[in-house]
Protein backbone atom coordinates (compact mmCIF):
# COMPACT_ATOMS: atom_id res chain seq x y z
CA UNK A 1 0.00 0.00 0.00
CA UNK A 2 1.24 3.47 -0.87
CA UNK A 3 1.02 6.46 1.44
CA UNK A 4 1.76 10.16 1.18
CA UNK A 5 5.12 11.48 2.33
CA UNK A 6 6.70 14.90 2.77
CA UNK A 7 10.26 16.18 2.95
CA UNK A 8 10.63 15.15 6.61
CA UNK A 9 9.62 11.51 6.05
CA UNK A 10 12.12 9.03 7.44
CA UNK A 11 12.45 7.14 4.14
CA UNK A 12 14.49 10.06 2.78
CA UNK A 13 17.10 9.58 5.51
CA UNK A 14 17.34 5.79 5.44
CA UNK A 15 20.47 4.06 4.17
CA UNK A 16 18.71 2.44 1.19
CA UNK A 17 17.69 5.81 -0.23
CA UNK A 18 20.85 7.64 0.82
CA UNK A 19 22.91 5.12 -1.19
CA UNK A 20 21.19 6.48 -4.33
CA UNK A 21 20.58 10.02 -3.12
CA UNK A 22 22.93 11.81 -5.53
CA UNK A 23 20.96 10.58 -8.55
CA UNK A 24 17.61 11.20 -6.83
CA UNK A 25 18.28 14.42 -4.89
CA UNK A 26 15.49 16.19 -6.80
CA UNK A 27 13.01 14.06 -4.82
CA UNK A 28 13.83 16.14 -1.73
CA UNK A 29 12.86 19.34 -3.55
CA UNK A 30 9.70 17.79 -5.00
CA UNK A 31 8.64 16.62 -1.53
CA UNK A 32 8.99 20.18 -0.21
CA UNK A 33 6.24 21.45 -2.52
CA UNK A 34 2.69 21.30 -1.19
CA UNK A 35 1.35 20.86 -4.73
CA UNK A 36 3.46 17.76 -5.38
CA UNK A 37 2.35 14.16 -5.07
CA UNK A 38 4.91 12.14 -3.12
CA UNK A 39 4.34 8.54 -2.10
CA UNK A 40 6.16 5.59 -0.57
CA UNK A 41 5.27 1.94 -0.22
CA UNK A 42 4.59 0.53 3.24
CA UNK A 43 7.91 -1.35 3.19
CA UNK A 44 9.75 1.91 2.48
CA UNK A 45 11.53 0.48 -0.57
CA UNK A 46 9.98 2.67 -3.28
CA UNK A 47 9.32 6.40 -3.73
CA UNK A 48 7.15 8.11 -6.32
CA UNK A 49 7.44 11.91 -6.52
CA UNK A 50 5.81 14.25 -9.03
CA UNK A 51 5.43 17.99 -9.13
CA UNK A 52 2.57 19.46 -11.11
CA UNK A 53 3.28 19.62 -14.84
CA UNK A 54 6.50 17.59 -14.72
CA UNK A 55 7.60 14.01 -15.13
CA UNK A 56 7.39 11.80 -12.08
CA UNK A 57 10.49 10.43 -10.36
CA UNK A 58 10.53 6.77 -9.33
CA UNK A 59 13.12 5.32 -6.95
CA UNK A 60 13.24 1.72 -5.79
CA UNK A 61 15.76 0.07 -3.53
CA UNK A 62 18.33 -2.18 -5.14
CA UNK A 63 17.73 -4.57 -2.23
CA UNK A 64 14.28 -5.73 -3.36
CA UNK A 65 13.78 -8.59 -5.80
CA UNK A 66 12.46 -7.93 -9.31
CA UNK A 67 9.24 -9.88 -8.71
CA UNK A 68 8.52 -7.74 -5.63
CA UNK A 69 9.23 -4.59 -7.67
CA UNK A 70 6.63 -5.68 -10.24
CA UNK A 71 4.04 -6.09 -7.47
CA UNK A 72 4.89 -2.62 -6.16
CA UNK A 73 4.70 -1.08 -9.65
CA UNK A 74 1.25 -2.63 -10.10
CA UNK A 75 0.10 -1.33 -6.69
CA UNK A 76 1.41 2.13 -7.53
CA UNK A 77 -0.34 2.10 -10.90
CA UNK A 78 -3.60 1.18 -9.18
CA UNK A 79 -3.04 3.97 -6.63
CA UNK A 80 -2.44 6.43 -9.49
CA UNK A 81 -5.57 5.37 -11.37
CA UNK A 82 -6.93 8.38 -13.25
CA UNK A 83 -3.57 10.18 -13.17
CA UNK A 84 -2.01 11.06 -16.50
CA UNK A 85 1.77 10.76 -16.57
CA UNK A 86 3.77 12.60 -19.21
CA UNK A 87 6.84 10.57 -18.28
CA UNK A 88 8.84 9.03 -15.50
CA UNK A 89 12.47 9.60 -14.54
CA UNK A 90 14.81 7.32 -12.67
CA UNK A 91 17.01 4.30 -13.26
CA UNK A 92 16.44 3.21 -16.89
CA UNK A 93 15.49 -0.42 -16.16
CA UNK A 94 13.04 0.71 -13.47
CA UNK A 95 11.41 3.41 -15.55
CA UNK A 96 11.15 1.22 -18.64
CA UNK A 97 9.39 -1.59 -16.76
CA UNK A 98 7.09 0.83 -14.92
CA UNK A 99 6.22 2.60 -18.19
CA UNK A 100 5.38 -0.73 -19.84
CA UNK A 101 3.06 -1.74 -16.99
CA UNK A 102 1.50 1.75 -16.76
CA UNK A 103 0.87 1.78 -20.52
CA UNK A 104 -0.75 -1.66 -20.44
CA UNK A 105 -2.96 -0.77 -17.47
CA UNK A 106 -4.09 2.47 -19.12
CA UNK A 107 -4.41 1.19 -22.70
CA UNK A 108 -1.74 3.55 -24.01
Amino acid sequence: MFQTINVSDRILSQDMFIADEVQYNLIHLICESKSSRCLKDSGETMIYAQSTGHNAWLWSSKEIAEDKKIVLYEELIEFLKGTTLSGVSGEPKTTERFAQLYSQANNL
